[in-house]
């Protein structure tokens, strides 16, 4: 974990969590709407291949 210093000389350490946890959060949401987009294809697919065959469900 990397230290944030002030102005006075002290050390912050919460203030460079935050930012942390924020990069985090955006990772996560990034691989959420990468797995939506992925499962919304696929379901895209297999209807139209169903609607091919006459698969009536």
């Amino acid at each position: 974990m990397a230290l944030y210093r002030r102005k006075d000389g002290h050390f912050d350490e919460e203030e460079v969590e935050e930012e942390e946890e924020e990069k985090k959060k955006e990772k996560k949401k990034k691989k959420k709407n990468k797995k939506k987009n992925k499962t919304k294809k696929k379901t895209k697919r297999t209807t139209s291949m169903m609607s091919l065959i006459g698969f009536d469900g």
